[in-house]
């Protein structure tokens, strides 16, 4: 991180008010295993979590994954599943939407 006044460069500890998140469907579950794992290899301290956009449905326990899961119903937010996982580009067009013109 680098400080806005002096623009040295500064260090952050793990667990300085910074945490991983990723956003997947339950199909994608063992690639954010592979990520969580990875990632804990570097960050030991850090929380790692995880937006569900469907339900767990019995498909996996959660208690034993190694992040914590957040339901994407629980958070306080109306987006669409393709704005939230894929994104818009600055125009507000989703980048799927092929231009005409």
């Amino acid at each position: 991180m680098t400080d806005a006044k002096s623009g040295a460069r500064r260090n952050r500890r793990d667990g300085d008010s910074l945490a991983a998140c990723t956003i997947i469907s339950k199909n994608y579950l063992a690639h954010a295993r592979v990520l969580a794992h990875s990632f804990r290899e570097y960050h030991p301290n850090l929380p790692f979590y995880v937006l569900l956009v469907d339900r767990i449905d019995g498909y996996f326990d959660p208690t034993e994954e190694p992040f914590t899961i957040i339901p994407l119903e629980q958070l306080p937010i109306r987006l669409g599943l393709t704005q939230l996982v894929v994104g818009n580009t600055t125009d507000g067009r989703d980048r799927n939407e092929s231009r005409v013109g």
